[in-house]
């Protein structure tokens, strides 16, 4: 994954825990899956994997709005194949090899890589104006004591009476703009999240 990464000038990076706001895109296609999913699947739900294959294909193939192209294009540099353009398929590839499709990747994906970032910096940025109308920002000095939230559901207990709020928790420091490493004060494990998911208990 770090080789395929470093061939397309991407940088890998990790999540804090139980904040899919991180994982943006990744969250916002499986709602979108879920979605098509449970417009097609009957009422006892038992032939959701039958159903799969043709929502994701639905998806890969559908234009973006944040993109302005469809998740296959942006991974393999063309359009893909619909079924009504599988009559007329020809067998004979343009490339003659591996090596000639790989070649033609490397001449023709950076170009489509580079109108891609532009679309997504534009379409981000018009999504955190949006996110930031009304929100003001949570920010801890270390050593600040916190309550971290805790969504884990767990099995023989009533989830409106379980406890949301764990800890209390102690900054240990700021690792980037919103997230923080943190430390219990009872048993010492160390734990890594976002502002958001947390709350403050001494100002």
């Amino acid at each position: 994954m770090q080789v395929l990464a470093k061939c397309l000038g991407m940088t890998l990076l990790f999540t804090s825990p139980y904040h899919p706001q991180t994982n943006g895109l990744t969250e916002r296609m499986n709602k979108t899956i879920k979605q098509i999913l449970n417009s097609f699947i009957d009422p006892l739900q038992q032939n959701w994997d039958q159903v799969l294959p043709f929502a994701v294909y639905a998806y890969n193939t559908s234009v973006q709005a944040s993109t302005r192209v469809s998740p296959f294009r942006a991974l393999y540099g063309r359009d893909p194949k619909l079924p009504p353009d599988l009559q007329t398929l020809q067998v004979k590839s343009k490339y003659r090899d591996a090596t000639d499709w790989w070649l033609f990747l490397q001449k023709h994906l950076p170009l489509l890589q580079y109108s891609l970032h532009q679309n997504l910096q534009i379409a981000q940025k018009r999504q955190k104006h949006n996110y930031d109308q009304g929100r003001q920002a949570v920010t801890y000095k270390d050593r600040d004591l916190v309550l971290l939230y805790y969504p884990i559901r767990r099995t023989g207990l009533n989830e409106s009476l379980l406890h949301r709020w764990i800890g209390p928790y102690r900054i240990l420091n700021r690792i980037r703009t919103n997230t923080y490493r943190l430390e219990h004060t009872s048993n010492g494990s160390i734990t890594t999240t976002h502002s958001a998911e947390s709350q403050c208990l001494v100002a």
